[in-house]
């Protein structure tokens, strides 16, 4: 895992990881769930990674990308439990936006 902002915050209790909050134009976060996974890419003016809730969140300029998908919108959203992404605008003219690539069928 890699978190890099221009200032980062970290929170520990009795030394166990609890959350770290980056702010930065933008703050990035990369992580690889596992060998067989491709890496996660969030970035945001401000991203926290909260390891209780087994969450990272970005806001405003947030953006998300995994191997071809991509999300991005004023507060994303994602679970490292259940690989699940959510996304919203900061308001109703400013919408989040998906991409999801077409799976290629197997010859």
């Amino acid at each position: 895992m890699e978190i890099s902002g221009e200032q980062i915050t970290v929170e520990r209790i009795d030394g166990v990881l609890k959350k770290v909050t980056a702010t930065g134009n933008p703050a990035q976060f990369q992580q690889q769930p596992d060998a067989t996974k491709a890496l996660i890419h969030a970035s945001g003016n401000t991203l926290v990674f909260d390891n209780t809730a087994r969450l990272i969140t970005a806001d405003e300029n947030a953006e998300f990308h995994q191997d071809g998908s991509s999300v991005s919108g004023f507060h994303i959203e994602y679970n490292l439990e259940t690989r699940s992404a959510s996304a919203t605008g900061r308001n109703a003219d400013d919408r989040a936006r998906m991409l999801i690539p077409a799976t290629q069928e197997q010859p």
